[in-house]
């Protein structure tokens, strides 16, 4: 089995990973998200989604049960709540919360 990589190893490849990604890229990934948000907030401070925003959040409404069963497809349900489970107490074991 290989050895995983060093903590030293990871830092630097998300480090030479931001360096190559292209700046219009992540223009591009934040122009598209608040396409999907009013860019003015109401009385309250909220912000709402734009008409293309309420027309992905019905596609995927509509598509979420099959993505999910495409996701789960060969994972038993008990597998799957054990790994939740898993992943939640490395999370906290780190001083992460969990929602």
């Amino acid at each position: 089995m290989p050895e995983p990589p060093s903590a030293q190893g990871v830092r630097h490849d998300r480090s030479s990973l931001r360096r190559r990604q292209h700046p219009e890229a992540r223009s591009f990934a934040l122009n598209r998200t608040w396409g999907l948000i009013r860019p003015t907030r109401d009385a309250q401070d909220r912000l709402w989604l734009s008409e293309e925003g309420e027309q992905a959040h019905v596609a995927l409404a509509r598509n979420a049960p099959a993505i999910r069963a495409a996701f789960h497809e060969g994972i038993d349900d008990a597998d799957y709540v054990t790994t939740v489970k898993v992943l939640q107490r490395l999370i906290r074991n780190a001083g992460g919360t969990v929602a």
